[in-house]
Formats: C-alpha cells, structure tokens, sequence
C-alpha cells in the first residue's frame, strides 16, 4: 500500500499525453477517480493488471463509466480518460478471453482485443504451483462459479 499523496512507483509518464499505471489506483471511490482526473496532467491514462476491461471519461467534472466492446472508442481530446486495458489472465467479466486494448494515438481511438487462451492448462499450472484452487477455478468457471 502506499501513502495518501505519495507518486504511484508503478506509474509511467510518456511526457504525450499519457501516462502508464497498475491497477492499484482504479479501484477507488468514483469521487476519488473523479479528483484524480481533474489533476492528471495527461489527457489520457491506461491502467492494466486490473481484470476488468473498461473505459473512465471525465467531462466537464462529470464522470463517466463505459463498457468497451469490440467496436471500441474515439476519444474526444477536450476529455479525460483512464482506459481500463483489462487482463491478460484471470479476467473477471463472465468470461475466460484475454483482454487488451490498442490505442491508435494518430486517430484517437482505443480498440479492445479479445482473445481463447489454454485456460485448462494455465489453471493446472497454478494448481501444481500450490497457489489457491479458487484462482486456477476462475480461469476455467467465470465469476468463480461451478
């Protein structure tokens, strides 16, 4: 955990318009994300490692939260935005696909991926790790369900 007001050490500032950060941050009261937009240096910010694919659109102090699909976005450059890349393992919406996003910056789109992966064997690797059974059950039962 880290302190209030302290810089994130994962984060990563490309000095474009974006910055890189872990998950960590997202998963925070919508006020909280809403005051962390309205500071962001940046236009727009990815955040990764979170399991949830999904899209925050600050406007004119007014938060939004979107879904992405396969169609993906356009991005308005007068908006903030956290784009939530999703996971590439353990995803979390129902499903067992991998999730990333692309991000055309000449076009100002961001364009979800999704992908089958061997959840079967992935699970069994983290079962022969002697990690936990309900984190090798999610990759193979969504939403951790039998």
């Amino acid at each position: 955990d880290h302190a209030a007001g302290t810089e994130h050490p994962h984060d990563f500032s490309t000095g474009n318009g974006l910055v890189l950060t872990d998950d960590e941050q997202i998963h925070q009261p919508r006020g909280i994300i809403t005051s962390a937009m309205e500071n962001m240096t940046e236009s727009i910010a990815f955040t990764g490692h979170t399991h949830y694919l999904g899209l925050y659109e600050l406007k004119q102090g007014s938060l939004k939260i979107h879904g992405l699909d396969k169609w993906g976005v356009a991005l308005d450059e007068n908006r903030r935005y956290i784009v939530n890349a999703g996971s590439v393992g353990q995803p979390r919406k129902g499903e067992i696909l991998a999730t990333y996003v692309i991000w055309d910056s000449v076009r100002s789109i961001i364009v979800p991926r999704f992908l089958e992966y061997d959840n079967q064997t992935a699970a069994g690797k983290i079962r022969k790790a002697g990690i936990p059974g309900r984190i090798a059950d999610r990759l193979v039962y969504p939403e951790g369900g039998r």
